[in-house]
């Protein structure tokens, strides 16, 4: 049974290592490219030890006093947070359900079936 479950730990393992270390070069970068831009004073790279969200609206706030634009990044932040396990959540409870309406033995699988073959 070990066997089986190991090789589903190393995915975990990796596909949180990833992240980790991808967002704080992301980060770092993000500051270095805002400085390139002229922004006196970005938001520090330290704010991502807090999450993408607390970086986010750290970023946010100081550009958006610069330039009174750029929320799209934190809306787009918060729209996938969001958007995306309700989706998923939605797909996985309910679209079963629907779709077995329309399983091989269904009335109405039935009556589309006859409705296109004649």
């Amino acid at each position: 049974m070990h066997a089986v479950i190991m090789p589903h730990i190393g995915l975990l393992i990796v596909g949180a290592l990833v992240p980790a270390l991808w967002m704080p070069a992301t980060a770092v970068q993000d500051r270095k490219s805002l400085i390139e831009l002229g922004f006196r004073m970005p938001a520090s790279s330290w704010w991502i030890l807090l999450g993408p969200l607390a970086y986010m609206i750290a970023l946010t706030v100081k550009v958006v006093q610069v330039t009174e634009k750029g929320r799209a990044p934190l809306v787009l932040l918060l729209v996938n947070t969001i958007a995306v396990p309700v989706v998923v959540f939605a797909a996985v409870h309910f679209l079963p359900n629907v779709m077995g309406q329309f399983s091989p033995d269904s009335s109405a699988t039935r009556l589309v079936w006859s409705a296109a073959t004649n």
